[in-house]
């Protein structure tokens, strides 16, 4: 993905619909679950790591420099 188009990316996935419902969906397959370790690879801007947190440990596998400067630092273990 072209660098520049992170920034709107990260602004959208508050409030778009597809990144809701990804989200609505995430949690309805990891409902009920804990402790878990929990990879995501291809992590973009880091929108997914808050709500998947709730279920585990989060490592993050983002190839793009830019999405990763979007990523809180401490919210994840690692990344890759």
């Amino acid at each position: 993905m072209e660098s520049h188009l992170f920034r709107s990316m990260a602004m959208a996935q508050g409030d778009h619909a597809f990144f809701h419902y990804r989200r609505t969906i995430i949690a309805g397959v990891l409902a009920g679950k804990s402790g878990l370790e929990i990879i995501d690879v291809g992590a973009g801007t880091g929108a997914n790591i808050a709500s998947l947190s709730k279920y585990g440990s989060v490592d993050i596998v983002e190839p793009d420099s830019a999405a990763l400067g979007f990523v809180s630092e401490g919210s994840v273990r690692s990344t890759y």
